[in-house]
Formats: C-alpha cells, structure tokens, sequence
C-alpha cells in the first residue's frame, strides 16, 4: 500500500514537473506570458460567441435598416475613442509596466492620475462636440439617425475610460483580468437587458444605444475596483511624481497608432453608411465581426505579449523578444488558416443567423478573410512597435491605413457596395502590415513575421 502511494506521489510529481516546462514557473515572464494568452483566448472566445449572439438578435429584432443605424452610431463611438482616450491605454500598458519592474511607485501613481485626468477631459470635450455637430448638422440627418448619435455621444466618456482601466491593469501584467469589464462584463449586461427589454416592451436602435451605455456603466465600474485591488500597496503611499512632457510626447504618437487599428475596423463602416446609406453599413458591419474569428488568435496572443515586449525591449534581451515574436506569429497563423477557410467556403450559411438579408456579404467575407490571413501572418508589428519606443512609425502606419481605406473606398464603394468596402480594407491591411514589419526589422532589430528562422 505504501508502495502504491509513493508511486502515485512520483507521478503527480512528474505531471507538475512537465506542466512547469511547459508553462513556466508562476511569476516567471514565459508563464505570465502562455497563462495571459490562455486566459486572453477563452475571453475572447466568449466575448465573440456574446458579440455574434447578440449581433444575430439586434440584427433580426432591428431589421437591416433599425441594425445599421445601430451599427453606424456604434462606429461613430468607436472612431472617436480614438482621440477621447488621446493615445493613453497603449501609454499606460507601456509605463506601468516599466515603472513595476523599476519599482518607481511614485511615476506609477503620477501616470495613473494623468492618464484619468487627460482621457476623462478629452472624451467629454469630444461627446459635447460631437452632439453639437449632430444638432448643427440636424437637416441632413433622419430623425432616427439623430437619435442615435446623440446616444452615442453619451456612451463615448464610458468606453474611453473602461479602455483606460484596461490599459493600466494590463500594465501589472493581470492580462485576463484587465479584459474582464470590456469583454465579458460589457456584453452579458448588454445582451440580458436586451433580451429582458425585448421581452417587455420590444427593442428599437435608440433604445439599444441606451442599454449599451447601461452595460458600460457596469463594466467601468468594475473596471476601476479590479485596478486598485491589483495595485501594489507601496504605490498609494507614494508620493506622486509627473513627467507629463513625456508622456505626452509618447501618447500623441499612440494615438495615431490606435487610429490605425480601429480605422481598419470602424472607418469602413463608416464610410460605406455616408456612400451608400445605413443598410450597406449594417451588413458590412456584419461581414466585418465575422471575419474578425479569423484573427482571433492573433488578438489573444497580443494581450500578454505587450507588457512582456516592453520588458524584454527594456532589458536588452533581443535574441528572447525574437524568439517570443515568431512563436506569436506562428500560433496567429495556425489559428487563423482553418477559421478564414471555412468562411471563405461556407460563407453564406455563416452569414444566414442574422437574416436573409445579410447572405449577400458573403464574396465581402472571403475577401475580408484574406487581409486577416496578411495580418496574422505579418505578427505583432503594432505591438512590437508600440511597446519598443517606437510608436511614431505605428503612427505613419495609421495615416497610411486611412489613406489607402478612403481613397479606394471613395472609387469602389459606389460601384461595388459592401464588396468594394471589402477590398478598401484587403489594400489597406496588406500594405501597412508590409510596411509596418519592415520597419520592425530596421528599428527594433527582428522580424515579426511567420518566416523568421
């Protein structure tokens, strides 16, 4: 009997040896860095699952017209992150990180305050703003159209600071939890009040825009008790130290590093609403969240690997960064490849959960499919650059992105409709994740892409 249980003792003990090898010790940055990834891929699956769900329910209970005037306002919201949360996730992600390593409580504490301080600021300056342009402009906009953005100006101060949030409990490197508010909080609340006001009285687009801001509330509540709870005690006894020049020379640069990421995603909804009105946008607005699971990999390993790319970059370990970097790249694409063929094959059945209606997106699809096969290949090039110091060239990558997506856009839209939307985006992904990995090689010294040896 004693014998038995010695052997059984040795093979628990094997199993946490080669569960180690694998993962990592706790604490060390190879494990922080394969539990982040894990952690951010079941969220992220979840999340998609939510978002799918509940797009499949506003698109059927809305109709293609009530789905896109949703859609578009949301766009709006999501354009205007951008410059409301003024470069300061990504900045926040970067520094705190840094300061933990160095134990500079008193910086840590300093960013945190600027950073609330200048999102909060910038987002209610620009919700003001933009309901003032909405009322200006109130001619030329239908009344239900109106409605909505004028809801969707209420929720903008509320995303921008759950972004916030995220940014500097990513920083602490507790990676899953810093995506908890956004990416499940967020969605579960909105999709029970959904279903719950449907239930009762019926759902219209004005009235998911204020649900949404309801489930916002939640989710940045939650948000600011996850941060300080994760807080080292030593920073609340610090005194607060500011290098606003700094970080304002480091911030701008993030936040036309972010324009580019989500011009890739929100501009061209945008863009295919003012072209060709509310129900394009709608649909492509669809193709756009379902061709998304084609980068979903590619999203998960990114959350864990910021933080530890700034460190790595920080510390002078280049060989181990590049290491990291093509591991990343190569699960992004592994993941991708099965996902991009078969919505590119089964497009259409894929595409009849939201209605009838939106089954024509499917040629939009596979061409979509196609630049998030580019993307995930190229790897973490955003990242990479973002987190070495090297933010303006994501910045350049930005201003080209948008480039590229409006003037294609502008001559294929009219013509083609969501198809032309589609290869505005296919041209704009595939140049700046070319240009982008080209400029990781010169400046940060590896390659970020699948075929690094």
């Amino acid at each position: 009997m004693a014998e038995k249980e010695h052997n059984t003792i040795g093979v628990r003990k094997r199993l946490r040896e080669l569960a180690t090898d694998a993962v990592g010790k706790q604490g060390t940055l190879r494990s922080k860095i394969v539990r982040g990834t894990g952690g951010s891929f079941l969220l992220k699956g979840i999340k998609a699952g939510l978002s799918l769900v509940t797009s499949v329910i506003l698109a059927r209970v809305l109709g293609t017209e009530g789905y896109g005037i949703y859609a578009y306002a949301i766009s709006w919201v999501r354009l205007l992150i951008v410059p409301s949360s003024v470069g300061v996730p990504m900045l926040l992600t970067r520094e705190v990180a840094n300061y933990e390593a160095r134990e500079e409580w008193g910086m840590l504490r300093g960013v945190l305050s600027w950073t609330d301080r200048v999102a909060l600021g910038a987002s209610l300056f620009i919700a003001l703003a933009g309901a003032g342009t909405v009322w200006w402009f109130q001619g030329a906009l239908r009344y239900e159209m109106r409605l909505g953005l004028y809801a969707a100006m209420g929720l903008l101060p509320l995303l921008t600071m759950i972004r916030v949030r995220q940014g500097g409990i990513r920083g602490l490197h507790h990676v899953v939890e810093a995506q908890l508010p956004r990416m499940l909080v967020l969605p579960v609340v909105f999709l029970v009040l959904v279903g719950s006001l449907h239930y009762i009285t019926g759902v219209n687009s004005l009235s998911a825009l204020l649900l949404k801001i309801a489930a916002a509330l939640a989710a940045l509540l939650l948000g600011e008790a996850l941060l300080r709870r994760r807080l080292p005690a030593s920073t609340s006894k610090a005194r607060r130290i500011y290098s606003s020049r700094e970080w304002i020379r480091s911030s701008l640069p993030f936040l036309f590093a972010r324009a580019g990421n989500t011009a890739s995603q929100q501009w061209p909804i945008v863009l295919t609403g003012t072209i060709a009105g509310p129900e394009a946008a709608g649909m492509f607005n669809v193709v756009r969240k379902v061709g998304n699971l084609v980068k979903f990999t590619l999203d998960a390993v990114n959350m864990p690997l910021a933080p530890a790319i700034a460190n790595l970059y920080d510390s002078g370990e280049t060989k181990r960064l590049q290491r990291v970097a093509t591991r990343a790249a190569r699960l992004a694409l592994i993941g991708a490849l099965p996902v991009a063929l078969g919505l590119t094959f089964f497009g259409e059945f894929a595409l009849s959960f939201f209605g009838e209606g939106f089954t024509q997106g499917a040629t939009a699809l596979a061409v979509i499919c196609a630049a998030q096969i580019i993307e995930a290949g190229a790897g973490s090039v955003g990242y990479i650059l973002n987190m070495s110091g090297h933010e303006i060239d994501t910045a350049w990558g930005a201003a080209l992105m948008v480039t590229v997506i409006t003037v294609s856009g502008a001559v294929l839209i009219p013509p083609l409709g969501v198809e032309g939307t589609a290869i505005s985006y296919f041209a704009g992904v595939s140049i700046v994740n070319v240009v982008l990995a080209v400029r990781v090689y010169s400046k940060v010294g590896i390659n970020s892409t699948v075929v690094s040896m």
